[in-house]
């Protein structure tokens, strides 16, 4: 069950400064202030490990958590990389598919909260997913401050395919966890 009074347990304030931290990623980002967004970036990919964290560190792990913490990493990766992969030109499919799994994923568990349900962590897909997306975005955000060094793009690049078969691998196995949560659901 999700309950208020979590929101204000130490790992779900660190998901909630991620979130606080975009619009000022957003605006370094748009008026290129290089060191700024960086710190940025860094600071956003730190608190999306530290939240996981000091959940475990502190047991404070809360339904609120489970739906707060990939709620951010959405909004995040989302606004984030969508800014940061427009400039160099590259596929957004990936992305798409990510944010409409995450969307799913987040209305299933509100769903599940709703009705008194115990909502499922992520798993190690979707963790390697989001830890290689946000490696792609910080590489593809240095990129045009190392234009004359090819490895930057291409490595970028390299980054970007493997965060998209962590984001098909995690797709099918959330998909196949719903399909059995909801049979469970509807079993009498």
């Amino acid at each position: 069950m999700i309950r208020l009074k979590d929101l204000v347990k130490i790992p779900n304030l660190v998901s909630l400064l991620r979130v606080f931290l975009m619009p000022f990623f957003m605006i370094c980002f748009y008026k290129e202030q290089f060191l700024c967004t960086l710190i940025l970036i860094i600071a956003i990919i730190i608190t999306d490990f530290l939240d996981g964290f000091l959940s475990r560190a502190l047991n404070q792990i809360t339904e609120m958590g489970k739906v707060l913490d990939p709620l951010a990493d959405k909004i995040c990766l989302g606004l984030g990389l969508f800014a940061i992969l427009l400039k160099p030109r590259i596929t957004l499919i990936p992305l798409y598919v990510l944010i409409s799994r995450d969307l799913l994923i987040v209305a299933a568990g509100g769903f599940l909260a709703k009705k008194n349900m115990a909502i499922p962590p992520s798993n190690l897909y979707g963790k390697l997913s989001t830890f290689f997306l946000s490696l792609t975005g910080l590489v593809f955000f240095i990129n045009p401050f190392y234009q004359n060094v090819k490895w930057v793009y291409y490595g970028g690049v390299a980054l970007y395919i493997i965060a998209s078969v962590f984001i098909a691998l995690s797709s099918i196995s959330y998909f196949i966890r719903g399909v059995k949560i909801f049979k469970n659901f509807n079993t009498p």
